[in-house]
């Protein structure tokens, strides 16, 4: 079983070049790599590569990968009704503000006052989800 590499593909964009190295197999593709360079390499530069990439698959090839049981996709966490009404609140909170600053109502109208209430309640829970 031996390995080899061949260039499949050279790209150069602007002070880029791209080298696509595909690994066979006993002529069979098997992988490819692309490797990104900001210069020109040295002429042996690709073939020391290739090398090495080719003395890393023949470890991989002498091991035997055993996949365990596929589990169960567990099914998605309900979303924390509290903090979504925090968030809610929270979101009525901005536009509050917003109206306070426009002088439409005040910081002591008793709705204002219950607001914050909430908040400071909700806080303590949810501070770290913020």
């Amino acid at each position: 079983m031996a390995w080899t590499a061949k260039v499949a593909n050279v790209h150069k964009q602007a002070n880029l070049i791209e080298v696509l190295v595909q690994y066979y197999k006993d002529d069979a593709l098997i992988v490819g790599k692309t490797y990104r360079l900001e210069s020109s390499p040295p002429a042996e530069w690709l073939e020391q590569k290739a090398k090495r990439e080719i003395e890393i698959l023949s470890g991989i090839d002498e091991t035997t990968i055993t996949l365990g049981p596929v589990a169960e996709p567990t099914p998605d966490t309900p979303p924390d009704q509290g903090m979504k009404a925090f968030r809610r609140t929270l979101e009525k909170a901005r536009a509050v503000k917003d109206l306070i600053d426009f002088k439409v109502i005040t910081a002591t109208d008793p709705k204002v006052q219950t607001l914050v209430t909430e908040l400071q309640a909700a806080l303590a829970t949810y501070w770290d989800m913020l």
